[in-house]
C-alpha cells in the first residue's frame, strides 16, 4: 500500500480489494483488524489521488469507507479550493473549516496549518484583512512549532501581503525579507519570485527606486 501512495490508481484498488478479501476470510480478530486497516489506508489514498483531479464526489464517496480523518481533511481542502474557483465562497469556507476540525482531531499539524492558510486566503479574498491575519498568524505559529519551513514561508509572505494592502509598506517589507531565505532554503522558486516582485512593489512605494530595481531584476 505504501509503494502505491499517490501513484497507481489501479494498483491501489487491487490492494484494497485483496485486503478486503483477507478481512472477510480472517481467522481471528487481529488478522481482520490488520486487513481492514490496509483497506482503509488504500481507500483514503485513492480518494486523495482522485480528489487531486477534481473528481471530489467520487473521492468523498470512497472516504465513506474509511475513518482516516487526515486524508478526509486533505480532500476537504481540495473541495474548498474547487468551490472557491467556482465562486462558491460560503461552501469553500465550510469545507476548509471542516478540514481544520478533522486535522485538529487527528491530530495532523501539517494539515491544520494548511487549513488555516486556506481560511486566511478565503478571508483575504473578501477583504476581511483582520480575519485573514488571524488565520495566517495561527498557521505561521504552527509551522514554526513543527519546523515546516515551506509553510512558514507561505504564511509569512501572506502576512506581508496583508500589511501591504493595509498601507504599511515597511511592515510588509519586513515580512517579505524574513520569508525570502525560507523560500531559498526549501527551493520554492515560484514563491521566491513572487516575494521579490512584492518587495520591488513595496520599495517603489517607499521611493527606494534602486532597491525596487534590484528586487525586480532578481525576480525575473
Amino acid at each position: 500500500a505504501h509503494a502505491l501512495r499517490y501513484t497507481d490508481i489501479r494498483g491501489a484498488v487491487a490492494v484494497a480489494s485483496r485486503a478486503l478479501e483477507a478481512a472477510e476470510s480472517a481467522q481471528n480478530v487481529d488478522e481482520c483488524i490488520r486487513a481492514l486497516r490496509v483497506r482503509s489506508g488504500c481507500l483514503a489514498r485513492l480518494a486523495n489521488l482522485i480528489g487531486a483531479g477534481d473528481d471530489l464526489e467520487k473521492a468523498e464517496a470512497l472516504l465513506n469507507g474509511t475513518e482516516d480523518h487526515r486524508e478526509r481533511g486533505w480532500v476537504l481542502l481540495m473541495r474548498a479550493q474547487l468551490e472557491w474557483r467556482r465562486g462558491n465562497h460560503t461552501e469553500a469556507v465550510r469545507a476548509a473549516g471542516r478540514a481544520l476540525e478533522l486535522h485538529r482531531s487527528t491530530p495532523d499539524p501539517a494539515g491544520e496549518a494548511e487549513a488555516l492558510l486556506g481560511l486566511g486566503m478565503l478571508a483575504e479574498s473578501t477583504n476581511d484583512e483582520a480575519r485573514a491575519l488571524h488565520y495566517y498568524h495561527a498557521s505561521r505559529s504552527l509551522c514554526g512549532r513543527t519546523h515546516d519551513t515551506g509553510g512558514l514561508a507561505a504564511a509569512t509572505m501572506n502576512i506581508g501581503s496583508i500589511h501591504g494592502l493595509l498601507g504599511d509598506p515597511e511592515r510588509a517589507t519586513a515580512e517579505y525579507v524574513s520569508a525570502l531565505p525560507l523560500c531559498v532554503e526549501v527551493g520554492n522558486r515560484t514563491l521566491e519570485a513572487r516575494l521579490l516582485a512584492n518587495l520591488a512593489t513595496e520599495q517603489s512605494s517607499l521611493g527606494r527606486d534602486e532597491l525596487a530595481l534590484e528586487y525586480g531584476t532578481r525576480g525575473l
